[in-house]
């Protein structure tokens, strides 16, 4: 990988962090893939990196699947809170019901 690559991996992982920080497990799936293809070959330090992120999203996907899509979500996140208040949010009302009633019980 060149340098240029290696910083476009680096400034892309910022973005995945920040979609694992929110809990957005849909936006997390979708952009650690298309990661996954376009870095194949990252060096050790990001390959690990993305290999932790990738755990992060299986363990998003359980919780989804036991309690629903949305549950992971970190209704406190700013980003979060900012989507909420856009014309088309992607967040359903039944998503961040999820969010909540998993947030009470199992999220101390």
């Amino acid at each position: 990988m060149t340098d240029e690559d290696t910083q476009a991996l680096r400034r892309r992982l910022i973005h995945l962090r920040s979609y694992r920080d929110m809990g957005d497990r849909q936006a997390l799936d979708r952009f650690l893939g298309k990661v996954r293809r376009d870095f194949a070959s990252s060096d050790e330090e990001e390959s690990a990196a993305i290999s932790s992120l990738a755990a992060d999203l299986q363990r998003f996907e359980l919780v989804e699947l036991e309690h629903g899509l949305g549950a992971c979500l970190v209704l406190a996140h700013p980003a979060v809170q900012e989507a909420l208040t856009w014309k088309g949010c992607r967040y359903t009302g039944a998503m961040i019901e999820n969010a909540r009633r998993y947030a009470s019980a199992y999220v101390s």
